[in-house]
């Protein structure tokens, strides 16, 4: 028999994740842009960022938004391992991300030369997430 979990509560803890990490990030670049610590190349850092988390949490939102009462899926019930599946690829992404944002200063690169570099690891995790998320947001359960 196949583990399964509740979709309704799986995707909502699922989009706390990404809804509490996200604000985490925009807050630290927020900061980081009103402190100067990018300089006069603060849409560098903010172009960074963005296609990183927007694609994950726009789909999340048009989901939400799109079956906002859909009782079918308080019964309805999916496969823990896609759910852990996201979840954990979601947790590693978002630490990875969290990272980049905030050890700037402990590394001999320039924030934007370390945002640059990690892009090329992080671009890759980034479409597996959302393939991850995407198919869990949109798969509608049993």
């Amino acid at each position: 028999m196949i583990s399964t979990v509740n979709v309704s509560s799986a995707r909502n803890r699922l989009a706390g994740l990404w809804f509490l990490v996200s604000g985490i990030l925009f807050i630290v670049l927020f900061i980081q842009t009103l402190g100067g610590y990018y300089g006069d190349r603060v849409q560098e850092a903010w172009g960074w960022l963005l296609p990183l988390l927007l694609p994950t949490l726009s789909l999340i939102i048009g989901v939400f938004v799109a079956d906002p009462l859909n009782k079918v899926l308080e019964s309805a019930r999916t496969s823990r391992f896609v759910y852990r599946l996201a979840l954990c690829l979601s947790s590693v992404y978002l630490l990875a991300l969290l990272v980049v944002a905030l050890v700037g200063q402990l590394t001999k690169l320039a924030p934007l030369d370390l945002m640059k570099v990690s892009s090329l690891g992080l671009g890759p995790l980034g479409g597996l997430v959302t393939a991850a998320v995407g198919i869990f947001f949109v798969k509608k359960g049993k």
